[in-house]
């Protein structure tokens, strides 16, 4: 069983969803719960999660937009991060995620 208590101690509790349906976060709106939604708002956000992730020993899986992914009936289990349409660009290389918002830092991506 996860623990997931205390990710509201990290992260605003408006930016978290819980049992989310995956069906309204994918292009082809299927997709059962992911434990845990968080929508970050900076890169704060994206770092509290990860750092609290790691230390609960919670797995992660980080989306964008939702496209390109099938999320299967039982969902997602742990913690699901959505990048979203706030980063134009991101790259996962192992524990490390670069990112930049599409409006602040385009050009320098």
């Amino acid at each position: 069983m996860l623990n997931l208590s205390g990710i509201e101690n990290i992260i605003e509790k408006e930016k978290i969803k819980y049992n989310e349906p995956m069906s309204r976060h994918t292009t082809f709106k299927i997709g059962g719960p992911a434990d845990v939604l968080v929508i970050p708002e900076t890169m704060s956000d994206i770092v509290a999660t990860l750092k609290f992730a790691k230390e609960q020993n919670i797995p992660i899986t980080v989306i964008g937009n939702g496209s390109k992914i099938l999320v299967r009936d039982k969902g997602i289990r742990g913690i699901v991060i959505k990048i979203g349409s706030k980063y134009s660009e991101y790259k996962i290389d192992g524990e490390k995620i670069t990112t930049c918002s599409r409006n602040v830092y385009a050009k320098a991506c």
